[in-house]
């Protein structure tokens, strides 16, 4: 009986027999052998597979190869490697793949690439993921991506996210539920925030927000 084996061509079209593939051989594809990969052999392979690939090697990855990338391996990609994701493939990436993210990568996702990010998708994270993102990146937000955002996680923000928005985040922000804004969320408001908030919009406050102050 004849035996079926099975061979890696490094210089034409993948193969199913990628899973045996070894890390180092995995970290010297090149783009084109990359974009050669089926859908099933990407989710075929290991967490510590994906790991062996470089920030460059994942930015050469397709939209269509991101999004069949499993939970689990997006949560086991480094937070590095989470920042490369390319801005077209960020759109269509599916919510339980940003689900997935950890508290730590969450920290590393850039304002661009949030950016990319469509309304479900901003409004699929937890407050634990939304408040693991850096102060700064949330400042750099554009005035819609952020409305949004502060639409549908309003209540997560942390008290350094909130002394880090602008003064046009912040009426965004205070627009979006000025009725339920939290008292530990009130008191992070710095002096300098404080001015910009208008005195009718202080009067439509909770009195007990106005006296937390």
């Amino acid at each position: 009986r004849r035996r079926h084996t099975r061979s890696f061509h490094v210089t034409g079209v993948q193969t199913c027999a990628l899973p045996i593939l070894s890390t180092n051989q995995l970290a010297n594809l090149n783009a084109e052998q990359l974009k050669a990969l089926s859908s099933g052999q990407l989710s075929a392979l290991s967490t510590s597979q994906m790991a062996a690939f470089s920030d460059s090697q994942l930015k050469s990855l397709t939209p269509t190869q991101w999004r069949t990338l499993t939970d689990p391996q997006m949560a086991a990609l480094s937070p590095t490697q989470i920042s490369a994701i390319p801005k077209e493939a960020v759109g269509q990436l599916k919510e339980s793949q940003l689900q997935a993210l950890t508290n730590e990568q969450m920290g590393f996702l850039g304002a661009e690439t949030i950016q990319a990010m469509n309304k479900p998708q901003l409004g699929c994270f937890t407050c634990s993921q939304i408040r693991s993102l850096s102060p700064q990146t949330l400042a750099m937000l554009g005035p819609n991506v952020f409305k949004e955002l502060a639409q549908k996680k309003w209540g997560c923000l942390s008290a350094k996210q909130i002394t880090a928005l602008s003064p046009d985040q912040l009426q965004s922000w205070l627009r979006a539920q000025l009725q339920d804004i939290p008292i530990d969320q009130v008191q992070a408001l710095s002096p300098t925030q404080l001015t910009t908030i208008s005195p009718i919009t202080l009067q439509k406050w909770p009195q007990e927000n106005v006296q937390s102050l």
